[in-house]
């Protein structure tokens, strides 16, 4: 969550708390219980998207990353069985599909990382039969199957991630706007209307309404002016 909607989010919760302190004094107005529970409602929701955004993607980075450091290695190994194949049996075409350093596999995107790899595990299968003879017996070419797949799955899931937190930034914009026209076009006027008779309590809605640094340092009033 970034600094400036926690420190919006802080203000809301003040207000809240204000309000609900003081649930008494807002009884002559009739509509006002039923917007200090929507406001409630909004910044849960808010809050919930928040968690919602920090989630989605969160621990799943590190898993990919780790598994790239072992799915290069394994390539490049499986890779260096099968040139040398090759180089013994004067396929040429093989040597080059087969040719490959760390230094190109560290710089590559992804998504071209996934198709190099990819290209080397087919090249596996097809000449399964002879990289026993170099050292890469079945079950290494079934485990090197089998990380290229848990390497793509963990892409995919990083990629929607990052699509459902975009969605989820949405969502949780449209809220925030909500809310702040709640506050703005309702509360702040029905507060206006309880000023005079309760003047403590107007003046404490006003302070919860100034969204401030938690440094303390005051960014933004929209307290509803005098």
């Amino acid at each position: 969550m970034d600094k400036i909607l926690i420190n919006k989010i802080s203000m809301y919760q003040a207000v809240i708390s204000i309000l609900l302190a003081n649930i008494a004094k807002t009884v002559s107005i009739k509509p006002f219980a039923s917007a200090i529970q929507l406001l409630t409602e909004l910044v849960t929701s808010i809050s919930g998207k928040s968690s919602e955004i920090n989630s989605v993607v969160a621990g799943k980075a590190p898993v990919k990353n780790a598994m790239e450091t072992s799915l290069i290695e394994t390539t490049l190994s499986i890779a260096a069985a099968i040139y040398s194949y090759a180089d013994d049996v004067g396929n040429i075409e093989l040597k080059s599909k087969s040719k490959l350093s760390k230094s190109v596999l560290n710089k590559v995107r992804d998504q071209d990382l996934i198709l190099k790899v990819k290209s080397i595990r087919d090249l596996a299968l097809e000449h399964q039969a002879a990289l026993v003879d170099y050292d890469v017996p079945a079950e290494d070419i079934t485990a090197f199957e089998q990380l290229v797949d848990a390497y793509s799955s963990a892409k995919t899931a990083i990629v929607t991630g990052i699509s459902q937190r975009t969605g989820a930034r949405k969502t949780q914009a449209q809220i925030i706007k909500e809310t702040d026209a709640l506050l703005k076009e309702k509360i702040d006027k029905y507060m206006l209307r309880l000023k005079k008779n309760h003047s403590q309590f107007y003046e404490e809605y006003k302070a919860a309404r100034i969204i401030r640094d938690l440094g303390g340092e005051i960014k933004k009033e929209e307290a509803p002016k005098a």
